[in-house]
């Protein structure tokens, strides 16, 4: 097991008031919730191959000279000089968390050394190895694999194999494991066996690889005209059509290859992709390859109707969404069909009127237990950027507002740029006037300013109006912090934004 680590902050995570959390009830009206965390599905390595009767009992490690060059206690890593010749299943596939995979199971009898059999904070209790329990994954850009060994398909091969392997390395932090390698040399031990995946015109493409699941998104047609090219590389060479009418009103099948890829500026980026034809039902004649953003809809999940459920109501600033309203649906795991969110959704709340301090931004955190009416739910995958979004309808609190005020502390802060004494803060930009900003506060009194949005877009800085949260010299437990907005003329960021 390896070292566990909290990690809320990074993403659209569990909540921070999380004691509030449990069991609820769910009723359902058109839709259910649970659906689709495609960002949390795997956080470890697949331990078995596909074709997991490959594997030996009797297998052979002819070399190894591997010895430990460096432990790192920051990312939980170790790395190994040397060079090991053994057996086992040498397979290419997509699992979850890489496209395009080539990974190496070790035969059964056969030890190679894990950080994962110590459950512990302190890297000086790795002082000796357990076995590697899960796969390696390999770079083989030094080596000519046989085909479809050697390429990305809609599918898994794999084969009985002598490799040898240099540069050794595993990786152990939080919930996240990995064991890494270049493959220098391969002998074949046998036929290489492949499977391709059937088309699944499902809104979601799940496949099931040996012990976990592959996952692609289907994606729709987006042009004008009546095709789009599928190239071989971003901007490369066309290999392939994919026809409207085809995409419209014949099955054909487009797939999100990477789901875990960085998909921002969807429009302005390639995208990488397989393609199934009308005609492709067993998958043998899937296209691979990269069509523009702009010719295909980005990936999205929507549904009608709404949804009435409980769980846990909470405003605060994360760190994608200032000033953020999330739902946190409450524990229980009611439905199979779907794999269950386990994060909150962002919610719009224009139609509804909160009791305060839910229903405003400010410098902390406020939640409390609710039963609440969601409609028009969709989910987004964008890799680690996933996102859940609904439109809150009615609520029902179900207990107290608990609410944390942020206590002032050395935040990254706004410096004071401008002559006169005071500044304005507005309640929008170049609204009306909610306060000021003493020039000798800032200065010499432990006045804090703090920017909102540290995600915005911040161009043109001294043109346009800021949001900002300033906090009084006197004002250390954050309940009198001013939330408004301040011309960007008047504030810099400290160091240069550095």
């Amino acid at each position: 097991m390896c070292r566990r680590q909290g990690t809320f902050g990074g993403r659209p995570g569990r909540h921070p008031l999380g004691d509030i959390a449990t069991i609820g009830v769910i009723t359902m009206k058109k839709i259910i919730l649970f659906l689709l965390s495609i960002n949390l599905l795997w956080a470890f390595p697949p331990d078995a191959p596909y074709f997991n009767e490959l594997l030996s009992d009797n297998g052979k490690m002819t070399k190894n000279t591997l010895k430990l060059k460096k432990l790192d206690g920051g990312t939980y890593s170790a790395y190994f000089y040397g060079e090991v010749t053994l057996t086992g299943v040498l397979e290419r596939a997509d699992d979850f968390d890489t496209n395009n995979a080539l990974r190496f199971y070790p035969d059964n009898n056969i030890d190679l050394p894990s950080l994962s059999g110590i459950y512990s904070d302190n890297i000086d209790d790795y002082k000796e190895f357990e076995r590697l329990d899960f796969s390696i994954l390999l770079d083989d850009k030094n080596v000519n694999l046989p085909s479809p060994l050697n390429k990305a398909f809609l599918g898994v091969s794999a084969v009985r194999a002598e490799v040898t392997i240099r540069n050794y390395s595993i990786y152990c932090e939080g919930e996240e494991e990995e064991a890494y390698g270049e493959l220098v040399n391969f002998k074949l031990l046998g036929d290489i066996k492949t499977e391709y995946f059937t088309k699944d015109n499902s809104a979601c493409v799940d496949y099931d690889v040996g012990n976990r699941n592959t996952f692609y998104i289907k994606l729709k047609y987006n042009s004008k005209d009546d095709y789009v090219n599928i190239r071989d590389k971003a901007n490369g060479k066309i290999i392939g059509k994919i026809l409207k009418n085809d995409m419209i009103n014949n099955d054909g099948l487009l797939l999100l290859v990477d789901s875990n890829g960085k998909l921002s500026d969807w429009e302005k980026n390639w995208i990488e992709v397989y393609y199934l034809p009308p005609d492709d039902n067993d998958g043998k004649g899937t296209i691979h390859g990269f069509v523009h953003g702009s010719q295909i809809n980005r990936p999205q999940i929507h549904f009608h109707g709404e949804v009435t459920l409980t769980g846990l109501l909470e405003r605060s600033d994360d760190f994608e969404t200032n000033n953020a309203l999330r739902f946190y649906p409450d524990n229980n795991d009611d439905d199979k069909e779907f794999v269950r969110l386990d994060f909150g959704i962002l919610l719009d709340d224009k139609n509804v009127n909160l009791p305060s301090p839910l229903n405003k931004a400010f410098l902390g955190v406020s939640a409390v237990r609710a039963e609440v009416t969601i409609r028009e739910y969709s989910f987004y995958g964008e890799g680690e950027a996933g996102e859940a979004y609904g439109e809150l309808v009615n609520f029902k609190l179900l207990g107290d507002i608990k609410t944390e005020y942020f206590t002032k502390d050395n935040y990254d802060t706004l410096e004071y740029n401008s002559k006169d004494d005071y500044v304005n803060i507005r309640d929008k930009a170049n609204g009306k006037i909610i306060g000021k900003i003493l020039k000798n506060d800032m200065i010499n009194n432990e006045g804090l300013l703090l920017l909102v949005d540290s995600n915005g877009d911040l161009s043109d800085w001294e043109k346009n109006w800021i949001e900002v949260y300033y906090l009084l010299p006197d004002d250390n437990d954050g309940k009198g912090t001013i939330h408004g907005f301040v011309h960007g003329s008047q504030i810099k960021l400290e160091n240069g934004g550095y």
